[in-house]
């Protein structure tokens, strides 16, 4: 041990600025700080003698200590997943093997489970009534949560919290009966809630429990304005050329052949007046 002798002697301990902190001098000369957790673990104090042996274990120590210091502050702001620390306490350059040391040792007293944080992530997320399941289980994966853990965290959802997520969506949407029609609003609402992470048997549900009711006075606003809107892209177009563009634009806009040929035939609106459109 270069620079003390084989046996070096405690002739000093000083604290630092940092609470909790002591400089240890060895044969007058400083050698090391330690936590005041290493200090007592090892009985540290004036006039006791190391061996070689025992200032290796003492560094080693501390650098644990430190490390596992640097993961609870880390954990004082919020919940963290067991990647999560992992990654924190890689950056501030700690090894591996002293990494997996203080995950083990948190998991020990509870500060770590995987299970426990994806509960919490999900219940904060039905707060929020944005994400559905798969697009919290993309953020929990993201996050270093195991697929399995998320799965059977998000089973345990009522599907009355899913639903109120899903109104949520849509709310928007099913205020504009007038605007589209009643199979093109349905469609547009699947279409948000699959990118909101809703699919399978769950939409199959909430698609039903959110039924969309459109009376035929909105249906007829949203025929009048769409083939407004079709006449306008398309009247350039010869007439016969014209209505065919019109129907298939309306087809699309999930409009049935019955009501486009009524919109065509001029009693939706009287078609002379489309033309001051």
């Amino acid at each position: 041990m270069k620079g003390y002798s084989l046996m070096p002697t405690i002739t000093k301990i000083s604290t630092q600025k940092r609470p909790g902190y002591y400089n240890i001098f060895l044969d007058e000369s400083y050698a090391f700080s330690v936590t005041e957790q290493v200090l007592i673990q090892f009985e540290l104090a004036k006039d006791k003698v190391l061996t070689k042996e025992q200032v290796e274990t003492i560094q080693s120590a501390q650098v644990y200590s430190k490390a596992e210091q640097a993961a609870l502050n880390f954990l004082s702001y919020k919940m963290r997943s067991i990647t999560e620390i992992k990654q924190y306490l890689a950056k501030k350059e700690y090894a591996e093997e002293v990494s997996q040391q203080v995950v083990t040792r948190l998991q020990e007293m509870g500060y770590l489970d995987d299970a426990a944080y994806a509960k919490a992530f999900i219940v904060d997320s039905l707060r929020l009534k944005k994400d559905g399941p798969y697009q919290i289980m993309q953020k929990l994966k993201q996050k270093g949560v195991n697929s399995e853990i998320s799965e059977q965290q998000l089973a345990e959802v009522r599907f009355e919290d899913w639903e109120e997520v899903a109104l949520r969506t849509i709310s928007s949407l099913v205020k504009q009966t007038a605007k589209y029609s009643k199979r093109q609003l349905e469609t547009k609402i699947r279409q948000k809630l699959m990118a909101r992470g809703f699919s399978g048997d769950l939409m199959t549900q909430l698609m039903q429990s959110v039924e969309v009711e459109s009376s035929e006075d909105d249906q007829l606003i949203a025929l009048t304005t769409q083939g407004i809107k079709a006449y306008k892209k398309f009247r350039r177009y010869p007439e016969f050329e014209r209505n065919q563009k019109i129907k298939r634009f309306l087809v699309t806009k999930g409009f049935s052949f019955t009501e486009i040929d009524q919109f065509l035939a001029g009693e939706v609106i009287d078609l002379e007046e489309l033309a001051q459109y």
